[in-house]
C-alpha cells in the first residue's frame, strides 16, 4: 500500500488554507489509488488543527522539536522521510510575501526553510510534488509542479520535465464541494441565503464590517456567518455574530452545504473564490494579502465574483451596495453562476492525484 507524506503547515497565523488542500489532495489519493495512506507531517499543526485532520482520517506526524511547533526541526524531518516508509512526497508550505506583515512582524512565526524542505525530501530520494502560490515562475526541482495562482504562465515551463499543473486546471476541489458542483443552481428564494465567510482564522477582522454593510443595506436576508477553524476567540465572536444573523457555524468539518447551499457568499480572496466558482455560487470578495487581488481580479474578469479590493474601512459601504445593486437582480445571479462554473471545471483534484501517484510508480498519468 502506498504512503505518501503530505508536509504542511497551518496555524492561526497563517490560515488554514495549505491544511484543507493537504486534506483534500488526501481523498483524492485514496479515492485515484485505493489503499493509499496519506500522512501529514506538520510543524505547526497545533490542536485543535490536529483534532481537525484527525477527524477526516489524516494523521499528523509531528517534525517540529520538543516545545517549538512553529518550526520544523531537521533531524526529525530527514529522519521521517528516511524511514523508508513513503513513496513520495508532496510539499506545500506557505512563501511569505514582503507585503504579509501579520506574519512577518510576528516573532512566533517563523517562515519554513523551503530549501532545506526540499532537499530533506530529495536526500531520502523521494520524488516530489510542489505545491507554490507565487505569482512569479517557479524554480523548484519536482516531479510535479502545482501553482494555482491566475498570474502562472504556461511558456515558463516549455523546457520544464516536471509536469505542471496551473491555475484552475490544479485546483483541488473537495469531493464534498465536487458533489454538489455536478449538480445546477437555481436562484428561486424570495428571501436569499447569504454566507459570510472570511477564512480559517479572519485575522484582518474582516466579517464584521461586512455584517454592517449588510445590516446597513436593509436587505431582507437569511445570513450564515462561518468561523474556520483557526479563529482566535471564536466563542466569543460567535456569541457577537449570533445576536446578528440567522445562523453561526463555528469550526465546521465540511463547508460544502453551506457555501452551496447559499445564494450569494462575502468571502475572503483566496481559494473559496475557486470553490464557489465550481460550485456556481456568486460572491463578492475582499483580499486579505497582496496576492489574494491576483485571484480576485481574475474571477472578477471571469465574471463570477466582485472585486471589493483590501480597504477595511470603506468594506461596508461596498457591501451595502453590492446587497442593493446585485442580490436582488436574480438574472445577474444566474450569470455570475455560469460564469463561475465555466472558469473552475472542480476536476483538479483527480489530476493532481494522478500525477502524485503516477510520479510514484503507482498509476498512470
Amino acid at each position: 500500500m502506498p504512503t505518501f507524506a503530505l508536509r504542511v503547515d497551518g496555524n492561526r497565523h497563517i490560515g488554514m488554507g495549505h491544511v484543507f488542500r493537504a486534506m483534500f489532495l488526501a481523498e483524492h489519493l485514496r479515492a485515484a489509488g485505493p489503499g493509499a495512506e496519506v500522512l501529514a507531517l506538520g510543524a505547526t499543526l497545533v490542536p485543535p488543527v490536529t483534532d481537525f485532520l484527525a477527524a477526516r482520517g489524516l494523521r499528523a506526524v509531528p517534525v517540529s522539536g520538543p516545545g517549538d511547533p512553529w518550526r520544523a526541526d531537521p533531524q526529525l524531518l530527514r529522519a521521517a522521510y528516511a524511514s523508508g516508509r513513503y513513496a513520495g512526497a508532496v510539499v506545500d508550505l506557505l512563501e511569505p510575501d514582503p507585503g504579509d506583515d501579520d506574519l512577518l512582524d510576528n516573532p512566533q512565526y517563523v517562515p519554513a526553510d523551503l530549501d532545506a524542505e526540499l532537499g530533506a525530501a530529495r536526500g531520502a530520494g523521494l520524488p516530489l510534488c510542489v505545491f507554490s502560490d507565487r505569482c512569479g515562475p517557479m524554480d523548484f526541482q519536482a516531479a510535479v509542479l502545482v501553482n494555482t495562482c491566475p498570474a502562472q504562465r504556461r511558456q515558463w515551463y516549455q523546457a520544464s520535465a516536471a509536469r505542471v499543473l496551473l491555475g484552475p486546471e490544479g485546483y483541488i476541489l473537495a469531493p464534498s464541494f465536487a458533489a454538489l458542483a455536478a449538480q445546477g443552481k437555481a436562484f428561486t428564494r424570495e428571501v436569499p441565503r447569504v454566507a459570510v465567510f472570511c477564512g480559517g482564522n479572519d485575522h484582518r477582522g474582516f466579517t464584521g464590517p461586512i455584517l454592517d454593510g449588510i445590516a446597513a443595506s436593509g436587505l431582507r436576508a437569511e445570513v450564515e456567518v462561518v468561523l474556520g477553524a483557526a479563529t482566535p476567540d471564536a466563542a466569543q465572536r460567535e456569541r457577537e455574530y449570533a445576536a446578528r444573523v440567522a445562523r453561526v457555524h463555528r469550526g465546521a468539518p465540511d463547508l460544502a452545504e453551506i457555501l452551496g447551499g447559499a445564494d450569494f457568499v462575502f468571502s475572503t480572496s483566496g481559494n473559496t473564490l475557486f470553490d464557489l466558482a465550481a460550485l456556481g455560487v456568486p460572491c463578492a470578495a475582499v483580499s486579505t494579502r497582496e496576492r489574494q487581488q491576483v485571484t480576485a481580479r481574475f474571477f472578477a474578469a471571469c465574471g463570477s465574483c466582485l472585486d471589493l479590493g483590501r480597504d477595511r474601512d470603506a468594506l461596508p459601504g461596498a457591501v451595502a451596495a453590492v446587497c442593493a445593486a446585485v442580490l436582488p437582480d436574480r438574472a445577474r445571479l444566474a450569470a455570475m453562476s455560469r460564469a463561475g462554473r465555466e472558469a473552475v471545471d472542480g476536476a483538479g483534484g483527480g489530476r493532481v492525484a494522478r500525477a502524485v501517484l503516477a510520479m510514484a510508480g503507482e498509476g498512470a498519468p
